[in-house]
C-alpha cells in the first residue's frame, strides 16, 4: 500500500474549519442517563467527512450503550449513565484529529472509561478516514511497526500487563488508536487496557522527531 503523501512533520498555521458542537442523547427515568456530544465541522469536503464520520459513529456507541440498559437490570445503587465528549485535538483544512472519551456507569464499585480515536486527512483532493497503515512508510504490518514503538515506552510507564508479559502486541485497532497532536502522535489506552483498572489511562507521545522516515509526513 502506498502511504498517504502528506507533506511535512510539523504543523503548520492553517485556519481550519468552523466546529459547531452537537448533542445525543437517549434518557429514560430511572433506567438510564445517555449523552454524547461530537463535533460538527463546517468547510470542505474532508470537514463533510469528517462531521458525518463522527456523528454515526456517536449514535452507534450510544445506541449499544442504551441496547445494553435495556437488556440489564438497573445497578442496585443507581442508573446506567453514560457521558461521551468528543476533544478536537486538531482541526485544519487538509486534516482532522478527534477524540471521544465515554465515561460510564453499569454498576459495580467504580465506573468506566475508553476511548476512540478518528483521525481524517484530504490528500490528492479526497478526504478519506486514516489508519496507521496508511501512513507507514515501506509497508509492514501496523501491529507489529506500532507495538515496536508503544510496548517499550509502556514498560517504562510500569503498565502492569505490559511489564509481566501478559501483553506483549498491540491489536489491530490499539495500533491505530492514536490522535494528531502538536507534538506527535499520542497513543490512548483506557483504564483496564495495559493494566489493573486502579493503574489508570496510560497515554504515550511518539514525537515527529522520533517519526521521521517512518511514516508519511504530516499536515500538508
Amino acid at each position: 500500500m502506498t502511504p498517504l503523501v502528506l507533506l511535512a512533520l510539523t504543523i503548520a498555521p492553517d485556519q481550519g474549519p468552523a466546529i459547531k458542537w452537537e448533542t445525543k442523547s437517549f434518557v429514560l427515568a430511572g433506567k438510564y442517563d445517555i449523552q454524547g456530544t461530537y463535533p460538527r465541522f463546517e468547510g470542505n469536503s474532508l470537514a463533510a467527512l469528517a462531521s458525518k464520520d463522527l456523528k454515526a459513529e456517536t449514535i452507534k456507541r450510544l445506541t449499544a450503550f442504551k441496547h445494553d440498559a435495556e437488556a440489564n437490570s438497573s445497578p442496585e445503587d443507581g442508573k446506567f449513565s453514560v457521558t461521551l465528549h468528543s476533544t478536537a485535538y486538531l482541526a485544519q483544512s487538509r486534516l482532522i484529529s478527534v477524540l471521544a472519551t465515554a465515561e460510564y456507569y453499569t454498576g459495580g464499585a467504580h465506573g468506566n472509561l475508553d476511548y476512540a480515536t478518528f483521525n481524517y486527512a484530504n490528500t490528492h483532493g479526497k478526504p478519506k478516514k486514516i489508519q496507521l497503515q496508511d501512513i507507514l512508510i515501506g509497508g509492514g504490518n501496523p501491529e507489529d511497526v506500532a507495538s515496536r514503538w508503544i510496548i517499550p515506552k509502556l514498560k517504562k510507564l510500569h503498565a502492569s500487563s505490559v511489564e509481566n508479559g501478559s501483553i506483549t502486541k498491540l491489536t489491530r485497532e490499539q495500533a491505530s488508536q492514536f490522535v494528531i497532536a502538536k507534538k506527535g502522535l499520542t497513543w490512548m489506552f483506557a483504564p483496564d487496557e495495559m493494566a489493573s483498572h486502579a493503574e489508570g489511562a496510560f497515554t504515550v507521545l511518539i514525537p515527529w522527531s522520533g517519526l521521521r522516515g517512518k511514516i508519511s509526513a504530516l499536515i500538508p
